[in-house]
């Protein structure tokens, strides 16, 4: 069972496609992807090679920052938008527990065009937050968040694994910070190819102004 959020700003207009995170092994094997398909939540996993994938009736918002959210307690998936639960499914394959060696944020294992949107604070929990939870999360989200305790989560089962603020302004690295985290996982911008890395731009003020819920 897993929960992956973040903040996503899509400015001016939606592209078809904007991958969040794709964790997999290549394309079409042991892929998770959460990302905006024409602007709406959508959610893929794969066991093995069998996969099923479904995403939100509506698009988010332009011009503004959306928390939006996914989980998977067992078959059944939810995805949400800005803390409101906004599609259910009952048939999600469940991912295989191997080792994934293909992990982006922003890009895609398929080769897609890089997202036309901006990205801060992906989280990744091991265990499915609910609405409320998630809720409480997005109301809370200016204050630092390490573990379950921080945001009074009262479920041993929830562990922070990924936390990907995306602020730190310099260098080639985003860095993890769960405080229960795997070692490896901090983030490589452009994947070690100097030539695909972004670079850090500080955006106007009003950029900020959308974020409070």
């Amino acid at each position: 069972d897993f929960t992956i959020e973040a903040w996503v700003y899509v400015p001016h207009q939606f592209s078809r496609w904007s991958s969040i995170i794709d964790f997999g092994n290549g394309s079409h094997h042991d892929n998770v992807v959460f990302a905006l398909f024409r602007g709406m939540p959508f959610l893929c996993t794969y066991s093995g090679h069998h996969h099923f994938e479904f995403h939100a009736k509506h698009p988010i918002l332009l011009n503004r920052w959306n928390h939006i959210a996914c989980s998977l307690a067992g078959n059944q998936a939810h995805l949400y938008q800005n803390g409101i639960r906004v599609r259910s499914c009952r048939r999600m394959p469940i991912p295989i527990d191997v080792e994934r060696t293909t992990n982006y944020i922003g890009k895609s294992n398929w080769n897609k065009p890089y997202p036309n949107a901006f990205y801060r604070n992906i989280r990744i929990w091991k265990g499915a937050l609910i609405q409320e939870q998630l809720q409480k999360i997005r109301l809370k989200d200016s204050l630092p968040i390490t573990s379950p305790r921080d945001l009074n989560l009262e479920n041993n089962m929830l562990t922070l694994m990924g936390y990907w603020k995306c602020n730190e302004g310099y260098g080639r690295m985003v860095f993890n910070h769960a405080a229960k985290g795997p070692e490896n996982g901090h983030g490589i911008l452009g994947g070690g190819n100097r030539q695909c890395a972004p670079k850090w731009v500080i955006p106007p003020q009003q950029f900020y102004e959308s974020l409070s819920p």
